[in-house]
């Protein structure tokens, strides 16, 4: 669970950045 989390986390940080 832990582990999906950081990885939508990051993927959202990485949206947001371009």
């Amino acid at each position: 669970f832990i582990f999906c989390v950081l990885c939508v986390f990051m993927v959202f940080i990485s949206s947001s950045q371009g």
